[in-house]
């Protein structure tokens, strides 16, 4: 059985800040908690799929924000571009395993408070310079994010 709790904060970062997520980020993390919930329930060869096209989402995803960064000459762009490559080969090797009927369990919890710790660290602080144009070396979620 799944050590998933359905009393994760869905639709909300799941730490101290508890800002709402935006359209895509809570598709994500609504995606990845169907997995989560159903992960010792399905076959391999399906679990394998939804893994593989989650990992798709967050590639796209990660792309896109990774060339507005750019664009906009953002500061804190490979710090942010780093923890894009964690989550993407972590959802990476979770997939190699479900294709291997590994449990992921604790593969999947690990990945999601990867996801919304990034969320809350630093999608919003990119949202926060993007909104107000305090540079993100400056802001709160930095200082936390390397305290």
């Amino acid at each position: 059985m799944s050590s998933y709790s359905p009393l994760n904060t869905f639709g909300y970062v799941a730490t101290q800040h508890l800002m709402p997520y935006d359209s895509r980020q809570a598709r994500l993390i609504s995606v990845l908690d169907a997995i989560i919930a159903t992960a010792d329930q399905v076959p391999p060869a399906e679990l394998e799929h939804q893994i593989e096209d989650l990992l798709g989402n967050v590639l796209g995803q990660t792309a896109s924000e990774n060339v507005h960064m750019f664009t906009i000459d953002y500061l804190a762009y490979e710090d942010h571009k780093l923890d894009h490559f964690r989550i993407c080969t972590t959802i990476a090797g979770i997939r190699c395993k479900a294709a291997r009927a590994l449990c992921i369990d604790d593969d999947l919890q690990t990945l999601r408070k990867l996801l919304s710790l990034h969320i809350d660290k630093h999608d919003q602080m990119l949202e926060q310079y993007l909104i107000s144009g305090v540079q993100p070396y400056q802001c709160r979620q930095y200082q936390e994010l390397y305290r």
